[in-house]
């Protein structure tokens, strides 16, 4: 019976060792992680709200609830961690409380949850109690603390989409920027006007890749309006620098939408590499268009 408690004890171990290093990689390396624990999450999520919105239905509707997704599961992430460390602590409790599994449950939770109801009985106990009661705190601060990151990422991204709504509307498309911004902006010289375009959207595409291949949840956050999103509105000023280079190449910003391109191709390779999206570094341009 000893040895068996002992056991449970490695198990807890393990247990929370696992979970530690999916919360430390997700809220704190500043690069792409993703733990099997946080795939199993989001996927699981995902299929919740696609099964939701099965079936007929019109888009607005359909956006509503899936701008759900991403807090959803940022919270349900939170929950699984929070359960798995209970669950690890009570196992690591198991042999300092003669296998009473109830008992190790009570003082766990009481500990991770900062009710102070069970008190520790032995020295072993105290140092398991205390070392769930900081866990729980560190958790909860590091999941607030994570948020305005988050948060901020998100509207610095969506502060750009929202003023390209005026020169393309919505959805965006890349042939409506062109025709607006030399016969509605600049109808003598829109040289300056795209070449500026250019090089606010080669900055913003470079802060996208660093903050959504850092921060996945990020990718499924959707945009306040039901029809903008900023992967349409990335491509629609990609397609408009490389219609007006193989069209126009007299009147475009040639260094610029050059520039704006490659950064686009970089931003998407480098978050389709982070999210583990199946996708060619280096696609041969004479290979049909997918």
């Amino acid at each position: 019976m000893i040895f068996l408690s002992w056991v449970v004890f490695a198990v807890g171990v393990f247990l929370l060792v696992v979970t530690w290093v999916s919360v430390i990689g997700s809220l704190i390396v500043p690069r792409s992680f993703s733990s099997a624990l946080t795939r199993t999450t989001a996927s699981m999520t995902r299929m919740m709200f696609r099964a939701a919105t099965m079936g007929s239905m019109p888009y607005v509707r359909r956006d509503r609830i899936l701008a759900w997704q991403s807090p959803m599961t940022i919270f349900v992430r939170l929950l699984v961690w929070m359960v798995l460390l209970d669950v690890s602590f009570t196992l690591m409790l198991v042999p300092f409380v003669g296998a009473d599994g109830w008992r190790a449950a009570s003082e766990a939770g009481s500990a991770m949850f900062t009710l102070g109801y069970a008190a520790p009985s032995s020295v072993g106990n105290s140092v398991l109690v205390y070392a769930a009661a900081y866990t729980g705190l560190v958790v909860i601060a590091l999941q607030v603390g994570y948020l305005p990151t988050l948060y901020a990422a998100f509207n610095k991204r969506e502060r750009a989409v929202t003023l390209l709504v005026s020169r393309v509307g919505s959805p965006s498309w890349g042939p409506e920027l062109l025709a607006r911004t030399r016969f509605g902006m600049a109808a003598q010289d829109s040289t300056d006007e795209l070449s500026d375009l250019y090089r606010d959207w080669e900055r913003w595409s470079a802060e996208v890749a660093e903050s959504h291949s850092s921060y996945l949840s990020l990718l499924w956050f959707r945009s306040p309006a039901p029809y903008s999103n900023w992967l349409i509105s990335l491509v629609s000023v990609m397609d408009a620098a490389a219609l007006q280079l193989a069209l126009s190449p007299s009147t475009a910003p040639g260094m610029r939408a050059r520039l704006c391109l490659r950064m686009g191709f970089t931003c998407l390779n480098q978050i389709a590499r982070a999210a583990g999206i199946p996708h060619d570094d280096d696609p041969d341009p004479d290979s049909p268009s997918t």
